[in-house]
C-alpha cells in the first residue's frame, strides 16, 4: 500500500486523468457478480432434489435436481480440454508442428499447442456431426501421432471430474477437502 502512495503521490498531475480508467471496468465487474448472485440465489430457491442427497433433507426441501437429465446434456466436446491434457500427458513434441529451426525438435510443446490440437478434433467432429468419441483413432492420428487407443479412456465425464486434484477441484477429494474447509470457517464463527 505504501509504494502505491508513494507512486500516486509522484505522479505529475496529468496522470491523475488515467488512474480513472480502471473504474469502469471494476463497476462493470461489481454488477455483472451482483447479477449473478442474484440468478444463482433464485435457481438455489427454487431447485428440488430428487434421489440421493448428502445432506440432511431439511436443507433441500424446495431443490429439485434430475440427474438423468443432467447426464443427457453432458456432451463430449466438454471433454476437449481433457482431450488436450491427453496429449500433454503423451508428450507431444515440437516435431509435429512445422519449424524453421531444427536443434528444439525435440522439446515439449505447451498446452496451448495441444489445445489447438483438441480444438482441430471439435472442428472434425463438428463438420463430420458427431461426438468426440465416435471418431476413429486413424481421425486422430491424423491430427497427431500421439494419439493411440487409449485415447477412449478421455471419453468418460466421472474420469475427467476425478482427474482434476488440484486445491479447488472438482475430484471428490478435493470437495470433500473443501467442504471441511467451510465447515472449520463456519465452526469458528459460532
Amino acid at each position: 500500500m505504501a509504494g502505491f502512495l508513494m507512486t500516486y503521490k509522484g505522479l505529475p498531475s496529468t496522470y491523475n486523468k488515467d488512474l480513472q480508467e480502471d473504474k469502469e471496468p471494476l463497476f462493470d465487474t461489481v454488477d455483472n457478480i451482483s447479477a449473478s448472485l442474484k440468478i444463482a440465489e433464485g435457481v438455489i430457491a427454487t431447485l428440488k432434489v430428487i434421489g440421493h442427497c448428502v445432506a440432511p433433507a431439511s436443507v433441500f426441501h424446495s431443490f429439485q435436481v434430475h440427474p438423468e437429465k443432467m447426464l443427457q446434456a453432458l456432451t463430449m466436446d466438454i471433454l476437449a480440454t481433457d482431450l488436450a491434457d491427453y496429449l500433454v500427458r503423451k508428450g507431444v513434441s515440437m516435431s509435429q508442428i512445422v519449424l524453421d529451426y531444427s536443434d528444439i525438435t525435440d522439446k515439449q510443446i505447451p498446452f496451448r499447442e495441444t489445445h489447438h490440437i483438441s480444438g482441430r478434433a471439435v472442428a472434425l467432429a463438428e463438420a463430420r456431426q458427431c461426438q468426440l468419441n465416435d471418431l476413429t483413432l486413424e481421425d486422430y492420428k491424423s491430427l497427431s501421432d500421439n494419439f493411440s487407443e487409449d485415447i477412449r479412456e478421455v471419453f468418460d465425464f466421472e474420469a475427467s471430474v476425478e482427474r482434476r486434484e488440484s486445491i479447488g477441484g472438482t475430484s471428490k477429494k478435493m470437495v470433500e477437502r473443501q467442504i471441511q474447509v467451510l465447515r472449520n470457517v463456519l465452526a469458528n464463527k459460532e
